[in-house]
């Protein structure tokens, strides 16, 4: 099992990047030194310590916290690049929160949780909270559904919340 010591032995955590600075195995390890560790899979960077698959950003959590993310609790990057990997872009989230953080599918509007109702032309604003689908309200514009929205985001998902941007 890896742990914060031997992370730190072998590697260097500076501005979102984990660099290998020693070899830990010789015979096996082909990996350069200085140079950022992990290459991308779905997005994340991985990486292969003595034969088992990591994302890098679990590492950087184990280098800088201590500890790997505990059982049901995943590494959430805020700002959803999954690949961004600075210590201060990560944080410990439950499935639910971490699925707070995403923006929206796409749509008819370009506003996450608005609809387009057809037959009465209105704006319906509507959130999702602990899976069951909450209506918020019908609107005669995109923009006032979306700040409606927002409001709801703030309340029900907290600092998970991903809001809308309005003009």
């Amino acid at each position: 099992m890896i742990t914060q010591e031997w992370l730190k032995t072998y590697f260097k955590y500076m501005k979102g990047n984990l660099y290998q600075i020693k070899n830990y195995n010789q015979s096996t390890t082909t990996r350069k030194l200085f140079k950022p560790v992990g290459c991308l899979d779905d997005g994340y960077l991985i990486t292969i310590i003595e034969g088992k698959k990591f994302r890098v950003s679990h590492l950087i959590w184990l280098y800088k916290k201590g500890t790997l993310p505990p059982k049901g609790k995943i590494l959430d990057h805020k700002n959803l690049k999954r690949n961004d990997n600075r210590i201060v872009n990560l944080r410990l989230a439950t499935r639910a929160e971490n699925n707070r953080n995403r923006d929206g599918f796409k749509r008819v509007s370009k506003f996450k949780g608005v609809s387009k109702n057809s037959q009465s032309k209105n704006f319906a604003a509507t959130i999702a909270v602990d899976r069951k689908k909450i209506h918020i309200g019908s609107f005669d514009t995109e923009e006032k559904a979306a700040v409606a929205y927002n409001k709801a985001a703030r309340k029900f998902h907290g600092k998970f919340a991903r809001l809308n941007k309005i003009k």
